[in-house]
C-alpha cells in the first residue's frame, strides 16, 4: 500500500452520483500495439526475449479488455457519449509506443487525461481495473496518487452501480 500523507490535509471529495446530463465514458489510447501480445510492444518484447517481462502487464490488459467493453456496453445501452483517445505518429517519426525521456516524465496516457479533466474542473472517475501499467505495483501507485479531491478511483462494477 502506497501511503498518501498529504491527501489527509484535503477534505473527501463529495458523493459523486452519475447523471445523464454531462457525463461521457473516455477510452484511452486502448490500441493493438499495446493490447495485444501479438503485436507492438508484445512483439518487440519476444523478438528481444523478454516476454515474461510483460506477463504482469498483459494479465491486466486481459481484465481491462473485459471492463472496457462492460463500460461501453453500459454506456451506449444508456444512450451516453463514449469517447476514445489515441495516440499517432506522424510518418517518419518514432512509433508511439517509445515513451520519449520526456513523456515518461509526465506519465502515461490515462494518467494525463485524467489530471487533465480534472484541472479543467471535470468530476472524473477512473475505472482502476479498466486500464493497466506495465506492472500491478506501478499500477497501484498511479491510482492512489490520482485519487482524491475531483478524481475518485472505482472498480468497474462500482462505476457501473453508480449508473443506476
Amino acid at each position: 500500500m502506497h501511503r498518501t500523507p498529504f491527501k489527509n490535509l484535503i477534505p473527501p471529495p463529495p458523493t459523486l452520483r452519475l447523471t445523464e446530463r454531462r457525463i461521457a465514458l473516455l477510452v484511452v489510447d486502448f490500441q493493438v500495439f499495446a493490447a495485444d501480445r501479438s503485436a507492438g510492444l508484445g512483439r518487440l518484447a519476444a523478438e528481444r526475449g523478454l516476454e515474461e517481462e510483460l506477463e504482469e502487464y498483459y494479465e491486466q490488459v486481459g481484465c481491462a479488455r473485459r471492463n472496457v467493453r462492460d463500460l461501453v456496453t453500459a454506456f451506449r445501452a444508456r444512450h451516453l457519449p463514449v469517447l476514445y483517445s489515441r495516440r499517432v505518429a506522424e510518418p517518419g517519426t518514432v512509433p508511439p509506443w517509445v515513451p520519449t525521456a520526456d513523456e515518461r516524465a509526465r506519465g502515461g496516457a490515462v494518467d494525463c487525461a485524467v489530471r487533465e479533466a480534472a484541472e479543467r474542473g471535470r468530476a472524473v472517475v477512473l475505472a482502476a481495473d479498466a486500464c493497466a501499467a506495465e506492472t500491478y505495483a506501478l499500477h497501484d501507485c498511479v491510482c492512489t496518487q490520482l485519487g482524491g479531491g475531483a478524481v475518485r478511483v472505482r472498480s468497474t462494477d462500482a462505476v457501473l452501480a453508480l449508473l443506476t
